[in-house]
């Protein structure tokens, strides 16, 4: 790619592409089973939480700023205003899900899923702002 692609890359697009390995990883540590034998291994109980929270908020900056395309989908800029709805949504969007499982199919809310999601939402909103990536 040349040099003018690379300029729409930022650190959200990095936490996205860490968020879908750490998904896969997941996978493939609940499918050997290893879980339950290690239980250092225990936190990838609620790490698709975290991955999944950075590969939105990705995915949702890329109406904004493409990192693989020189025209957005939306044209005016991404600012911080913006970024922090963005992460909102994402946040609210876990607590639905939740609460959506919890009423439907009688599941206790989990309260370390939504800790996972929230600590990943500040840690992908502080970071671009902190190194002045988002206006």
């Amino acid at each position: 790619m040349n040099k003018e692609g690379n300029q729409n890359r930022n650190s959200i697009d990095y936490f996205g592409l860490v968020g879908i390995i750490l998904w896969y990883l997941t996978y493939l540590v609940r499918k050997t089973g290893w879980i339950t034998t290690y239980s250092f291994l225990s936190l990838f109980w609620n790490v698709p939480n975290l991955a999944f929270a950075w590969v939105l908020t990705a995915m949702l900056k890329q109406l904004y700023q493409p990192a693989f395309s020189k025209t957005p989908l939306i044209t005016t800029p991404l600012t911080i205003k913006k970024y922090f709805y963005i992460c909102l949504l994402v946040v609210i969007g876990a607590v639905m899900n939740e609460v959506i499982f919890s009423v439907f199919q009688e599941i206790a809310v989990d309260r370390d899923d939504l800790l996972a999601t929230l600590i990943a939402q500040v840690t992908i909103f502080i970071i671009p702002v902190l190194r002045k990536e988002i206006y």
